[in-house]
C-alpha cells in the first residue's frame, strides 16, 4: 500500500493551496521555498523499447518542471518510509506475485524494480495480456499485480515507488537470504521524475475485454480547472449540483475525457469497469480499468456496460480535486434519486 504523509493536517494543506500558496504549507514544501522549480531539469520517465517488447527506464533533459501543488514530507509504503522499510523474506528461484495498491490523497508513482524484472499481470484487479518490464506506472487509486522471479543468488532487491514529479520514494525489499541486511536507502534523493502518461496504457490489452457492441450513450467529460480559487470541475461545472449524467440499464456507454488542464487527473468510476477504447485519437483494445490516467492536453475514450443500476460516484480521485469540484454521478434511470442531496457535498471547503 502506497501513500503520501504530511505532518500538516490535510484540511490545512487545502485552505493552503486555496490561499494560492504552492507546495500546500508543508514542512517540505517550506524547505524547498528557494528551490528553482521553472529551471530545465532531467526527469526519468517510463518508455516502451518495441525491439524488446518491455517497459523501462529514460531520462528527459532539458525539461521545465512545473511546481506541485502539494509537497509530501515523505511517502510511505506499508506505512513505512524508506528509512526502515518492509523486508519480504523470499526464496532463492522463487516466483512471488506484488500487487501495488496507490492509496494516496494526491501523488501518482512509478514503480521502479531495479534489478529485477516484472511481469505485469493485472490492472485494478482486471487481467491483461502479460508484458514485462523493469519501470511501471501507478496513477492514484489504481491497483497493479506483478510477477516477479527471485534471482538464485542470495541478495536483498529493493522495490521503489517513486513520487510522481518528486525526488521523494519509498518501497519494500525483497530478501532472498535472512543473514543479509537491507542496504541504506534515501527516502529522496537528487533524481526528479516527470508526469505520468500514456505510455503504459498504449501497450497494454485486455484478457476478458468488453464485447463487440455500438454505444448508445456517449458522454463527453472535459476535465476543467483549477479557476477560480482551486476549483476543478467536470465541463466547466462544479459540484454541488443535482445533474447527474444519466444512463439507462442495458446501455453501452462511452465518455469522452478531454484534458486542457495544466496537470493530469485519475478519473475513477464507482461500480462498473470499462475498457480502454482509444488514446488521443488512436483506437486501440485497451486494458479493463475502474480508474484512468488522463494526462494534461491528453484525450480518452473509454466504454462501459450499464449492468449495475443505482447511483454512483464519479471523479477525480485526487482529495483535493474532487473535494473542490471535480465530481458527479452516474445515475440510472430507474434509480430511487429521493435520498440524494448534493447540497451538503464538501461545503466547509467550498468558496460558494
Amino acid at each position: 500500500m502506497l501513500r503520501d504523509f504530511s505532518f500538516t493536517p490535510a484540511s490545512q494543506i487545502l485552505n493552503n493551496v486555496v490561499a494560492g500558496e504552492r507546495g500546500g504549507g508543508t514542512a517540505m514544501a517550506k524547505s524547498l521555498a528557494d528551490f528553482a522549480w521553472h529551471q530545465p531539469r532531467t526527469l526519468l520517465t517510463q518508455q516502451w523499447d518495441p525491439a524488446t517488447q518491455r517497459f523501462g527506464m529514460k531520462q528527459e533533459k532539458g525539461v521545465l518542471m512545473m511546481g506541485s501543488d502539494v509537497v509530501y514530507d515523505a511517502l510511505l509504503a506499508n506505512e513505512r518510509s524508506l528509512d526502515a522499510p518492509e523486508i519480504i523474506d523470499v526464496e532463492p528461484g522463487e516466483t512471488v506475485a506484488i500487487r501495488w495498491v496507490a492509496g494516496s490523497a494526491f501523488m501518482s508513482f512509478f514503480l521502479d524494480l531495479g534489478d529485477l524484472e516484472g511481469e505485469l499481470l493485472r490492472i485494478d484487479a482486471n487481467p491483461v495480456e502479460p508484458i514485462r518490464g523493469s519501470l511501471f506506472q501507478l496513477a492514484l487509486a489504481q491497483r497493479l499485480t506483478l510477477r516477479i522471479k527471485v534471482p538464485e543468488e542470495p541478495g536483498v532487491f529493493p522495490l521503489l515507488a517513486l513520487g510522481e514529479r518528486s525526488n521523494l520514494r519509498r518501497g519494500v525489499v525483497l530478501r532472498n537470504n535472512p543473514k543479509l541486511s537491507a542496504p541504506d536507502l534515501a527516502p529522496q534523493t537528487d533524481q526528479w521524475t516527470g508526469p505520468l502518461d500514456f505510455t503504459q496504457d498504449k501497450q497494454l490489452r485486455a484478457t476478458n475485454p468488453l464485447a463487440g457492441r455500438a454505444a448508445y450513450n456517449t458522454i463527453p467529460v472535459a476535465l476543467t480547472g483549477p479557476a477560480p480559487k482551486y476549483t476543478w470541475g467536470l465541463n466547466d461545472r462544479f459540484y454541488p449540483y443535482r445533474d447527474p449524467y444519466w444512463v439507462e440499464q442495458g446501455q453501452r456507454v462511452e465518455m469522452v475525457f478531454s484534458n486542457p488542464t495544466p496537470m493530469g487527473h485519475p478519473m475513477h468510476l464507482h461500480g462498473h469497469e470499462f475498457q480502454i477504447l482509444e488514446i488521443d485519437g488512436t483506437p486501440l483494445d485497451g486494458p479493463m480499468r475502474d480508474t484512468v490516467y488522463v494526462p494534461k492536453g491528453s484525450t480518452c475514450r473509454i466504454a462501459f456496460d450499464a449492468n449495475n443500476p443505482g447511483i454512483w460516484a464519479f471523479h477525480c480521485h485526487i482529495a483535493y480535486h474532487h473535494v473542490r469540484g471535480m465530481f458527479n454521478v452516474v445515475a440510472y434511470r430507474s434509480a430511487d434519486l429521493s435520498w440524494w442531496d448534493p447540497s451538503g457535498f464538501g461545503h466547509e471547503y467550498l468558496p460558494f
